[in-house]
């Protein structure tokens, strides 16, 4: 019995001095070993809503209660504490801007700029994304280019005669291209105070032919190389959906909003309705505008209307930049008001001259005392109308037709000061914002 006891006691000193020595090793060996970089979680598993009912990622602090403005890049903003109070969102902070802006406006929302499916250089040099040209994709990562289907001329964001973007497009359906991305971009975005990546030029339409990559030397098609293409599509859903989830799962997680051209596809399409679902908000690049070719109008414009009500029904924010030939009054008016006729408290404009980005465009029309809406937008007299506790906006949206319209009051003023008779006529695609006198 006692020797039993003995052997027992001796064998679990033997048992104890074992997991001393293997905790030992354990401990010497990860102080030693390399170091693994740290890798986001790229999961497709949709994560939990960032939303709350009634609730919006962005603030209004523009100049009156119904004109939330964005600021489209800050290149050439030279005070931004000092303007940031007037802004809800930046489109493309600078990094340089970041503290400043945020020390001007706590509220306002920050991104992070990179074209979905172009080199874009490194996360504090976008220069080099110009730099580093074919022979260097060649020889750092020739898989992930992405080719026209002549299979040697890269699918470029430029038309064949214009290679004045000249950033390698990679191919996007190469989780380790995602990956880069997060690591080179996303990343370093979400440790310098930003808040969201704006993710440029995400199309549904395959505009500049993008067919296919070699993997280990083999050439793999992925998209037909037309424009209209449902594989180009899905790969464009299927992006949004892994970084979506990517980007909401860092230890500071950021939001996803794309500058998103739907081409051919119907805003009621289900599947437009998949990618709103798989986003934090859409910046819409061709907003009123059409991209400064001209006003939209007739069904296009109610499309567009029911699309930026739908999307912040979901309570996502709906950024409209609206690029005009001139910044005169009638452009300014028709900008602002199909803007007021479906803002619902979650979106926000931005008006420039065709590509004028980077600056301050704040216009004098902004300032205007035209409070809150009291009801939804609604059609009469074959115009469109809405009604404000300061005022009235009306929109003719026929390419063609001008139209005789009577308002119920004869006390009016315009953007301007002066009165405005009850009966008045609105020329084909005009708006006319009527103040309370």
């Amino acid at each position: 019995m006692v020797k039993s006891n003995l052997y027992k006691f001796r064998l679990l000193i033997v048992i104890i001095a074992a997991v001393v020595v293997i905790v030992a090793i354990w401990q010497f060996s990860s102080q030693h070993s390399s170091p693994k970089p740290t890798q986001p979680n790229v999961s497709t598993t949709p994560s939990p809503t960032k939303y709350k009912p009634g609730n919006s990622i962005i603030s209004n602090t523009g100049t009156s209660d119904s004109i939330n403005l964005m600021l489209n890049f800050t290149h050439n903003v030279t005070d931004p504490a000092a303007i940031a109070k007037d802004y809800s969102f930046v489109w493309g902070a600078s990094l340089q801007q970041v503290s400043e802006l945020r020390a001007g406006n706590p509220k306002i929302l920050l991104s992070y700029y990179f074209p979905f499916y172009r080199n874009n250089g490194s996360f504090d040099n976008q220069n080099l994304g110009i730099q580093q040209n074919l022979t260097y994709w060649r020889s750092f990562h020739p898989d992930w280019i992405l080719y026209k289907c002549d299979r040697s001329t890269p699918a470029y964001y430029a038309d064949d005669n214009d290679q004045s973007d000249s950033r390698m497009p990679l191919d996007f359906t190469n989780p380790a291209v995602i990956d880069w991305q997060l690591q080179t971009y996303a990343v370093p975005a979400s440790q310098n105070g930003y808040d969201a990546i704006a993710a440029d030029n995400v199309d549904l339409v395959n505009t500049y032919g993008a067919c296919g990559a070699y993997h280990n030397g083999q050439w793999v098609q992925l998209f037909s190389g037309k424009q209209d293409d449902p594989k180009w599509r899905n790969a464009v859903l299927n992006w949004l959906t892994q970084m979506q989830s990517a980007l909401h799962h860092l230890p500071h997680p950021l939001y996803l909003i794309p500058n998103l051209a739907l081409g051919s596809v119907s805003p009621s399409d289900p599947f437009t309705q998949q990618i709103v679902s798989h986003v934090d908000g859409i910046s819409d690049e061709s907003g009123f505008t059409h991209y400064g070719n001209g006003n939209i109008t007739d069904t296009d414009l109610l499309q567009k209307f029911q699309f930026m009500e739908n999307v912040q029904q979901q309570h996502k924010p709906y950024f409209v930049i609206d690029e005009v030939s001139s910044t005169d009054n009638a452009e300014i008016q028709w900008s602002l008001g199909t803007y007021l006729m479906c803002n619902e408290g979650s979106a926000t404009l931005f008006v420039s001259l065709p590509q004028d980005y980077g600056s301050d465009a704040r216009y004098p029309q902004y300032n205007i005392p035209i409070g809150n809406p009291t009801d939804e937008m609604y059609e009469a007299q074959n115009v469109y109308w809405r009604d404000y506790t300061g005022g009235l906006v009306a929109v003719n949206p026929s390419s063609e037709n001008a139209y005789t319209v009577t308002t119920s009051s004869s006390h009016y003023l315009n953007t301007d000061g002066n009165a405005v008779s009850r009966t008045f006529n609105l020329p084909p695609h005009s708006a006319m914002i009527l103040l309370h006198a």
